[in-house]
């Protein structure tokens, strides 16, 4: 289907370019794609004590966040009582039993076990995902879709979802609230596209998910949770993704791929990652929650990058490099673990030879 042609399905209009300039300095809650609400402390759930000058039925959460990141009445959590020592703000904290002892700070303390079990179910009290699925209409009536984008049939598109002039969606697609897709993208079958902004000429391949949350676990007295994940996921322009590519939204941060990136078949790109412009994934790639990779960088097959590690500007990994440590730039890693290439074929040397018998 060509919108054009459908205009009494969807709203179709000029689109400022404004409206795909992918700001990076986004708020911690983007109301595109979340509703907060307000919460009093004394109803949130998980609570074993509470310390702190405030009184707990004046004291309303506003939102959630980091802890290095959290304001005033901002839901938030340690899972180290020293954190506190950096706290100067009048957050509402669960922080684990005892925190309290030598802390004299501003902050509303909810002493518990599990401080990030705690939280997980706190936070969807204050803060739940958009889900806007109103309309039996396989395209909402607030979608905005400038000229020339093309539709094929069952694709699917969310209230208030936004797409730029050329671009085309192939059957069975699903683009859901509040998403934003650039112009003169190409989006392939039955893909997933969820709390993300998409920039210009973009590609995606069949069977990609864009969005959803990532992996990321808390403990409780009731066994594992699930983490909920407020963060969104950036694609800027000119990116290439390959098929059945998983890109994951971030906890609070953003997950972030920069210009011109390219990445290859049945990767995997977990929640928080930032990868820097003109990198190249080769197929069943993997980069671990927080990993950051500069720019220019290229991995072969298979390779796994723990999380929080950083990758240096023009480093290369080799297929199958198990990357546990940072990589500084212009370096070349090969290996499980992964190291410097002199030195893993100078290992490689010494084995052969021991191998050998030779001395």
């Amino acid at each position: 289907m060509h919108c054009s042609d459908k205009t009494d399905i969807a709203k179709t209009a000029t689109i400022s370019r404004s409206f795909i300039c992918l700001d990076r300095a986004a708020p911690v809650i983007d109301a595109t794609f979340y509703d907060v609400n307000e919460v009093s402390a004394s109803d949130i759930a998980g609570a074993d004590s509470f310390s702190g000058e405030h009184d707990l039925q004046k004291a309303v959460i506003k939102s959630v966040a980091a802890f290095e990141n959290a304001r005033e009445f901002d839901l938030t959590f340690v899972e180290k009582a020293k954190q506190l020592n950096d706290c100067d703000e009048a957050v509402v904290c669960f922080a684990p039993v005892g925190a309290s002892t030598d802390y004299s700070g501003p902050a509303l303390l909810i002493e518990t076990r599990f401080p990030r079990g705690a939280f997980a179910k706190a936070a969807k009290q204050v803060v739940t995902p958009k889900w806007g699925w109103s309309s039996t209409q396989l395209i909402d009536p607030s979608a905005v879709l400038e000229d020339n984008v093309i539709l094929a049939p069952n694709v699917t598109i969310g209230p208030n979802v936004r797409i730029g002039a050329g671009t085309r969606i192939s059957p069975g697609t699903v683009i859901s609230t509040g998403v934003t897709i650039g112009r003169d993208c190409s989006i392939g079958s039955n893909c997933t596209i969820s709390f993300a902004h998409i920039g210009d000429g973009v590609t995606i391949l069949s069977g990609s998910v864009i969005g959803d949350s990532g992996f990321g676990l808390a403990e409780s007295a009731e066994g594992l949770l699930d983490t909920p994940h407020f963060g969104r996921v950036i694609i800027q322009d000119g990116v290439s993704i390959g098929s059945c590519v998983t890109i994951d939204r971030g906890l609070f941060e953003d997950t972030e791929i920069g210009t011109n990136v390219k990445i290859d078949n049945l990767s995997q790109i977990a929640h928080n990652v930032k990868v820097g412009p003109n990198t190249v994934m080769a197929a069943f790639a993997g980069l671990a929650g927080s990993a950051n990779i500069g720019a220019g960088v290229m991995m072969g097959g298979r390779v796994g990058v723990a999380d929080h590690i950083n990758v240096g500007t023009g480093a290369r990994l080799g297929a199958g490099a198990a990357t546990m440590k940072d990589v500084p730039p212009g370096e070349t890693w090969v290996g499980v673990p992964a190291k410097p290439l002199k030195m893993f074929f100078r290992e490689v040397a010494w084995l052969a030879k021991a191998a050998s018998g030779k001395s």
